[in-house]
């Protein structure tokens, strides 16, 4: 992100795939179109995403385009008329001007960015990519005192912030950490001075405990959320999740995780028949666009499968880029339930999930 000129912000997202050719540069931003037919069953996707992209710039009165060679990735790139703002004050009311706050994260552009997040309430972020260091800056603070750890440390580390909070009596600390995973449990919830916030982070919960904690609040946001989008109908939901791109695969495994479901992952329809062939599932979460066999193939070949098995109907719910007219009818004359368009919030999902649970897993 860069300024192109006083009064626009300049986009640049740059990759290492297999690039497009000059002729085939402005059609790539045209709907339902690769710059190569045979794309989509090899790499999946609709051919919508940039078509959005473009419309969504163009009513915000910017540009978009492409800089590519075939074979040598590609530059994706947009403007926004966007300007400075005048107004000083920090988003979200919250300010915490003149506040140290060390960040302690193995990381370095993780590091970065949560310095950047703390920069954006007013705090002073001191960075810091081991204990040692983070102790050592410690040390040169007299002000009131607060970490972030991220997870992303050696377990013998983690645990020293033990020692650290027993040797501070005013030091607070907020843990950054994957729900369910193994770190998660190595230092102790119900520690007064230990806040957890789930990853991925979202800078307003971030901010918020942050705020909170400044303030003496004991609240831990993340737990609240968990507790509000964790019903007790979903725990224990054996959920198949079948998409192939792993960015989406890692956020709604996470989503499923922290509202109580177990989760089995397949990258394409091959693999989700495989896995329902092999293993007991409440519900699937079936991706329309996959390579290899996609989504409505897959359905339609547990639809046979179920019927040569004699097998109770599996509930799928379609998970579709296509917000369009007509793409329930779609999903639901390839034999799924219902469908949930990207992007959909943890309520979205929730609801969805709750309205197909079997009746057995209401506790």
């Amino acid at each position: 992100i860069k300024m192109r000129d006083p009064s626009s912000l300049l986009f640049e997202i740059r990759d290492t795939g297999i690039g497009v050719h000059p002729e085939n540069q402005e059609r790539i931003f045209d709907s339902f179109s690769q710059a190569d037919n045979s794309d989509t069953r090899l790499y999946g996707g609709t051919g919508l995403g940039l078509s959005i992209t473009r419309q969504l710039v163009h009513l915000m009165g910017g540009e978009i385009g492409i800089e590519s060679t075939p074979g040598a990735g590609s530059v994706f790139w947009f403007s926004m008329p966007l300007k400075k703002s005048l107004d000083d004050k920090p988003a979200l009311n919250i300010d915490i001007r003149g506040t140290d706050i060390v960040i302690i994260d193995a990381n370095q552009n993780s590091r970065e960015n949560l310095c950047k997040m703390i920069g954006f309430i007013g705090g002073d972020a001191l960075p810091a990519g081991d204990i040692d260091h983070a102790n050592a800056l410690l040390k040169t603070l007299d002000t009131e005192r607060l970490i972030v750890l991220n997870d992303n440390l050696g377990q013998d580390q983690v645990l020293s912030m033990l020692d650290i909070l027993e040797t501070n009596e005013n030091l607070e600390l907020v843990y950054l950490t994957n729900p369910g995973s193994s770190q998660q449990h190595i230092l102790p919830q119900d520690h007064p001075r230990i806040h957890q916030v789930h990853k991925p982070i979202h800078q307003r919960e971030f901010v918020q405990q942050i705020q909170a904690v400044l303030d003496g609040i004991s609240t831990d946001v993340a737990q609240e959320e968990d507790a509000k989008e964790s019903p007790s109908r979903l725990k224990g939901l054996r959920v198949l999740l079948a998409e192939d791109n792993a960015v989406n695969q890692l956020l709604a495994h996470e989503i499923l995780l922290k509202l109580g479901c177990t989760v089995e992952l397949a990258n394409n329809g091959i693999e989700a028949i495989a896995a329902i062939e092999e293993n007991e599932f409440d519900l699937v979460l079936m991706d329309c666009q996959m390579p290899e066999m996609d989504g409505y193939e897959a359905t339609q070949t547990l639809r046979d499968w179920e019927a040569v098995q004699g097998r109770p109907r599996l509930p799928v719910i379609a998970v579709t880029a296509n917000a369009l007219v007509g793409e329930e009818e779609s999903v639901l004359d390839a034999g799924m339930d219902d469908y949930l368009s990207k992007p959909f919030s943890i309520s979205d999902l929730s609801d969805l999930l709750k309205k197909w649970a079997p009746d057995r897993k209401v506790g």
